[in-house]
């Protein structure tokens, strides 16, 4: 009977050791997965370049910000609008002294830029005239998306006959 006892009791010890062990594997991968994952900010916002000291036309900024440990490969830069159709970066003397394809590293930040006025003129062929609400977009070279929060650009039609 007292051999019993003891038996349940060194089984009941190695159970919870077992599932100790068990918890302590699956934190582990839980945590290197999670390090590996890459951490993409993106952010738009509205602003104007300076050249040689004087403000330039006004501009959408897409801002990506690697916040993660790994590097990644920028392929494509856009952005999309309500109906979800993209106006993708084609001229790659928008972006500041990194073009596409970019390798960024963790802890560092491209910028890139869109010409207000061509969006809104793009905008305008698509039927928006008042208020729009825009995504930038981000790819890597393996295919994933990365979004921004929303920004609004108002009036529309003014940007377009080149306010």
């Amino acid at each position: 009977m007292k051999s019993d006892w003891i038996y349940t009791l060194y089984l009941i010890i190695g159970i919870i050791g077992i599932l100790w062990g068990i918890g302590i594997s699956v934190h582990a991968v839980r945590s290197k997965n999670k390090i590996l994952k890459p951490k993409i900010k993106v952010k738009c916002s509205g602003g104007s370049n300076i050249y040689a000291g004087q403000l330039g036309n006004f501009v959408i900024f897409v801002q990506v910000a690697n916040i993660g440990d790994r590097t990644i490969n920028l392929t494509s830069i856009s952005l999309e609008l309500p109906n979800k159709k993209r106006i993708a970066l084609t001229d790659s003397s928008h972006a500041s002294g990194s073009g596409l394809p970019f390798k960024l590293t963790k802890e560092n930040v491209a910028r890139y830029w869109f010409d207000m006025k061509d969006v809104a003129n793009m905008l305008l062929k698509d039927g928006y005239k008042k208020t729009v609400e825009l995504k930038g977009i981000a790819h890597d070279a393996v295919g994933r998306e990365y979004k921004s929060k929303l920004y609004s650009v108002v009036d529309i039609e003014g940007w377009a006959k080149n306010k």
